[in-house]
């Protein structure tokens, strides 16, 4: 795996609790994994926003093709 050395801000108590739980050897791995973890989480929300927004600008579209086509779509029905 390519890597690159960063030097980087860390809160007090949350280094405190990185040095307490993990291994001095496999903490760079224990981060880059929770950054991973992290991206995906934001990228998936970004993801979603995306596509809420995308179907709210289409709903007013959606709703009249439904009108254009409802004589259409009633044809053959009994009457209620």
């Amino acid at each position: 795996m390519n890597t690159h050395k960063i030097n980087f801000n860390m809160n007090v108590k949350i280094l405190e609790e990185l040095m307490r739980l993990v291994e001095k050897r496999k903490r760079s791995e224990f981060i880059n994994q929770a950054v991973l973890e992290k991206i995906k989480r934001v990228k998936k929300e970004f993801l979603e926003k995306e596509l809420e927004e995308g179907y709210k600008l289409r709903s007013k579209e959606a709703l009249e093709i439904s009108k254009d086509f409802e004589t259409v779509d009633l044809e053959g029905w009994d009457e209620y």
